[in-house]
């Protein structure tokens, strides 16, 4: 039997290797060609809508189903058409909002939910209305800062609750103010950089940290300053790619470790040189497309990272799932320095932001999570110690 075991592991190695680091060609996006769209993902399905073609606005909302590689359009977004806005999900709902039209600037915000297929308005940003702002969320805040109005940049930040709807102001962004920046998450920690300062194109990076609103310089990313880029996290690293370099436009792309706060190139993007994609991740698969360029564009791709499905969560203080996706369980282990005296709490949602798992009093450097009666698809968990969270990420069940 053990014979057996290593032979399948090889094979099942063997199967990884061939679809590590590789972009695959997927149906094109649904709309209109276009560029500066906005986009976000919510479960096990993608969002692109509004942006421009250079002569129209767009509003119209377009879901990606990976399972069956198809576009479905859904209501369209209720503000006035236009590019350039911020999409974010927080938990299991969408938002955009902000955004430009001709010189006039927007700071309204809305609230997408996949199962009614509805929008809502919600509190409006509370920043100078801009376009090109950049955002993360989480299970359950959304951060939302930089971007532009006129000639003046921006670096505020702030921080939306769904539940109270309201807004706060939280650390500013450290680096320059900037506009068309690029950001991803890995477990509990959002990571923001690049874009475009108003004297040139920058390729600093900065980890913000919600749980102690707190920004720290990390490695400059190891491409060329750039805007309007592409970024999004899978597992426990980040991946920024394309973007306009301030002469030409590009296909590079890049993968940040935050254990070693290194960055090493990947696989250039699958499709053309361009700017102004849009990017987000779906389980262990990143997806990015339309853009622009010096056409407009709306072919979509797949980016597998190395090992995929075998993918590593990894917070704050280096936890790792094993495997992910899982099928009859996952194993969560945790580094030394994650240990509590008074113990961890971690807890499991569902896309719909249901508890459906809570194991607390937690001593030791490892759990198992049983799938029981769970259903396939994506769940969210976060660890918790006394006061704060040690790490968040996704769980993927088979």
């Amino acid at each position: 039997m053990k014979k057996i075991a290593v032979i399948l592991l090889v094979i099942h190695s063997a199967t990884l290797s061939r679809s590590q680091n590789v972009w695959t060609q997927k149906a094109n996006y649904g709309g209109v060609s276009r560029y500066h769209a906005a986009g976000f993902a919510v479960g096990t399905k993608g969002y692109i809508g509004t942006g421009w073609n250079n002569s129209n606005y767009y509003n119209d909302l377009w879901e990606y189903d990976p399972s069956g590689n198809s576009w479905t359009q859904k209501a369209n977004f209720p503000g006035v058409a236009r590019y350039a806005c911020v999409g974010i999900s927080i938990g299991a709902k969408g938002y955009i909002g902000c955004g430009r039209v001709g010189n006039t600037y927007y700071n309204d915000f809305y609230e997408y939910d996949p199962v009614g297929n509805s929008w809502t308005q919600k509190a409006n940003f509370p920043g100078t209305p801009r376009h090109h702002p950049v955002g993360f969320g989480f299970v359950s805040k959304g951060y939302v800062g930089l971007g532009q109005n006129g000639a003046i940049m921006y670096n505020d930040w702030y921080e939306y609750d769904p539940s109270g709807n309201t807004w706060n102001l939280k650390a500013p962004f450290p680096g320059a103010a900037r506009h068309a920046a690029v950001t991803f998450t890995i477990g509990s920690m959002g990571y923001a950089g690049c874009g475009y300062t108003g004297s040139g194109y920058t390729n600093t990076f900065y980890s913000y940290d919600p749980s102690a609103n707190t920004w720290a310089p990390i490695a400059n990313y190891s491409g060329t300053g750039r805007e309007h880029n592409i970024g999004f996290g899978i597992g426990g690293k980040g991946y920024v790619g394309t973007g306009f370099t301030g002469s030409v436009d590009s296909k590079d792309f890049w993968e940040y470790d935050p254990l070693g706060n290194s960055w090493t190139q990947r696989m250039n993007f699958g499709g053309t040189v361009r700017e102004g994609a849009v990017g987000f991740s779906i389980g262990s698969y990143g997806y990015a497309g339309t853009g622009w360029d010096g056409t407009n564009r709306n072919d979509f791709w797949q980016y597998a990272p190395l090992a995929t499905g075998v993918e590593a969560e990894t917070g704050t203080t280096g936890v790792r799932v094993f495997p992910n996706p899982f099928s009859a369980f996952a194993t969560l282990s945790f580094s030394p320095d994650a240990a509590d005296p008074s113990g961890l709490t971690f807890t499991l949602y569902d896309m719909e932001g249901e508890k459906v798992r809570e194991i607390q009093n937690i001593h030791t450097s490892s759990l198992r999570i049983e799938r029981g009666d769970m259903k396939s698809g994506l769940y969210l968990y976060e660890i918790k110690s006394s006061n704060r969270i040690i790490a968040a990420g996704r769980l993927v069940a088979e």
